[in-house]
Parts: C-alpha cells; structure tokens; sequence
C-alpha cells in the first residue's frame, strides 16, 4: 500500500475524478468510472476487489480505510492513489459537504447480459423494474434485494444509472453484491425472464391482494416456478404495456386512503414476501 499524499489545493488535477459531483450531466450518461462515497460504502468497494484508480479521504477517516486499502493491497489489485484532503477543500471540489470523509473513482465493471444475471440469480425471485429514475429509490431497492434474498435486479432503459454516486450510497454498496442487468427491448424482453421459466408478477394498487401469512403472497405457495416481481416508476407505476404480459398482479392492501406506497418501501415488503429466506 502506497503512502497517501497530501492535496490543499482544490485545483490539483488529481482531484479531477471528483469535480462537480452533484451536476446532473453525470446521472444520465454513465462514464467509464463510477465515484463511490462515504467510508462504509469505500470499504466495501476495497474489499470486494474492485478496480479503484483514486480515493480521496480526510485526515480524520483515513484511519478507519486503512484495513480495507491494506486488504486490497494483498488482493494483487492495482493500487489506488490515496489522497489526504482536508473536508473544506473536498466539498469544494465535489460541490457538496463529504461529512462521510471519503470519495473514491473506481472503473465501471463490465455489465451483465439479462440471461447473465439470471443465471447468477440461481433460480431465486428476481426484480424487473421499470421507469424508477430516482437515484435515492434505485438505491433502497438494491439494498432490499440485497438484504431480502432477490438473487437479481432487472432494469428496463429509462431506469436510472444503479452505479451513479447516490445510488451506490444508498444501496450500501449492494449494487456491486448483486446481479443486475438491462433489459434493452422494453417491455418485448420480458418474454426472456418468461422464457427462463419465471412467472412474471405485476405490483400494482389493482392487483389481488399479497397475503404474506399464505407463505407467498396473494395466497400463492413460494414453492414451484420462482418469481419475477415487476415493479413501476414513481408517479405512473407499471406501464400498460408491462401490465398486459403479466402472469399475475398483486397489491399491497393500503388503508386510511392511501392507494400504494413509495416503489422502494412497496419493494421491501414484495421482496420479503416472496424472496425472503429462513423468515418464520
């Protein structure tokens, strides 16, 4: 592991990777790298023996990184630049306040076919989700398909970019754990989930109702064909056109007048209902 260097100048071109963090530009078009942040999320990318060009830490965290940078030193990786920055400096560069102390560039990894991440997903529930352009909402459901057993997550094209800087954050990371891929002819390659012998199940507000106690949701047994549960954008839910080549539709039942939830808590309670392992 290479010695950190010291950066106070919010100039210095080795802080490139990390200007102007918060521009929109960089949630659309997804760059040969990604920036990953906060010293939980850091770590995990050093210990997962992803391929990191630069990491930028305060003084102050630089401690709590350095089992992982050593860990990843031993790993064979190429080694990161580390660079020492103090937080005025980095919020300066970044455009936003670091209170998490730590950015770090790390070269995209090569994306998935849909059949490739169906094979990873082992025969476990998978997500297809449509239209979600949150980067905080993509974030959550990696992070309950991560923690509730989903083995795969599928997006349709206008979903946004899983390995933008918020997204990864607030996925914990979860978006390297899991397996994910495009479906790049929406909504025709959903009869490619169907083809992998998945049943393709729509979660919408005029669904049957999810009955978790029956053990699989809407009174259906988790045992037999696994599942592929489709989940709909913010504001419009599942399309008309995804609707139609449903096996099945389901709903959370809602009351006090409120017709659905937010998708990535709709997506928490999907996913333990039909995903989730060892629950009593």
């Amino acid at each position: 592991m290479t010695n950190p260097v010291r950066v106070d100048d919010p100039g210095d071109p080795r802080l490139g990777p990390f200007i102007g963090l918060t521009d929109r530009v960089l949630r659309r078009a997804p760059a040969p790298t990604f920036v990953a942040e906060s010293l939980l999320v850091v770590d995990r990318v050093l210990r997962a023996g992803c391929d990191v060009r630069t990491v930028a830490v305060t003084p102050g965290a630089y401690p709590r990184l350095v089992p992982a940078l050593e860990e990843h030193a031993r790993s064979g990786r190429p080694t990161p630049e580390v660079l020492l920055v103090d937080r005025p400096v980095l919020a300066a560069v970044a455009g936003f306040d670091v209170h998490r102390g730590v950015l770090a560039e790390v070269v995209r990894p090569t994306e998935r076919t849909a059949a490739e991440a169906m094979v990873a997903a082992a025969g476990r529930t998978v997500a297809v989700v449509e239209a979600v352009v949150d980067q905080a909402n993509l974030g959550a459901i990696f992070r309950n398909a991560a923690g509730l057993g989903v083995g795969a997550v599928l997006l349709c094209p206008r979903c946004c970019d899983p390995l933008y800087r918020r997204t990864v954050r607030v996925s914990m990371g979860a978006v390297l754990e899991v397996a994910w891929a495009r479906l790049p002819a929406w909504p025709a390659d959903l009869a490619v989930v169907r083809d992998r012998g998945y049943r393709l199940v729509a979660l919408t507000p005029a669904g049957v109702p999810l009955a978790p106690a029956a053990g699989g949701g809407a009174g259906v047994a988790r045992a037999g064909s696994p599942r592929a549960l489709l989940l709909g954008s913010e504001g419009e839910g599942l399309s008309a056109e995804a609707l139609v080549l449903a096996d099945e539709r389901v709903a959370i039942p809602m009351s006090g007048g409120v017709d659905s939830l937010n998708v990535a808590a709709a997506s928490a309670i999907a996913f333990w209902a039909f995903a989730a392992p060892d629950r009593p």
